[in-house]
């Protein structure tokens, strides 16, 4: 995957999370006064980046994508964390994907209505 398609799916994913992470804090339980004692070095947009890559590309194995990331792409995530860590770093991106692709599925489906709207002259 060319790095100009790895920036547009990271810009989509960083603008979608702007505007999303807010509001889903919004709606979040309190939570206590613990701080995490171990904080991330790769940004949800990174990892949720990854993910959807890997998706794209059409690796069988994640494993194998994610240390051709490691190889090849370690100037693209300057902070690549090790293939264990990510696994667990994947769950944190559950709530945040979900929406993102609900979101996306959304304006597709109302950019391919339109556009049949106006083919029909509607």
């Amino acid at each position: 995957m060319n790095v100009s398609k790895l920036v547009e799916i990271y810009y989509a994913v960083d603008e979608f999370l702007i505007k999303f992470m807010p509001y889903m804090e919004s709606h979040l339980l309190p939570t206590s006064d613990r701080k995490p004692t171990r904080t991330c070095s790769l940004i949800l947009s990174e990892i949720m980046t990854i993910l959807i890559a890997f998706h794209v590309i059409g690796f069988r194995n994640f494993k194998l994508y994610y240390i051709h990331l490691q190889q090849f792409h370690s100037n693209d995530f300057c902070k690549l964390v090790s293939y264990s860590r990510f696994i667990s770093l994947v769950q944190r991106t559950v709530v945040p994907f979900y929406f993102f692709s609900q979101s996306l599925s959304k304006t597709f489906f109302r950019l391919l209505f339109y556009g049949f709207n106006r083919y029909k002259g509607l």
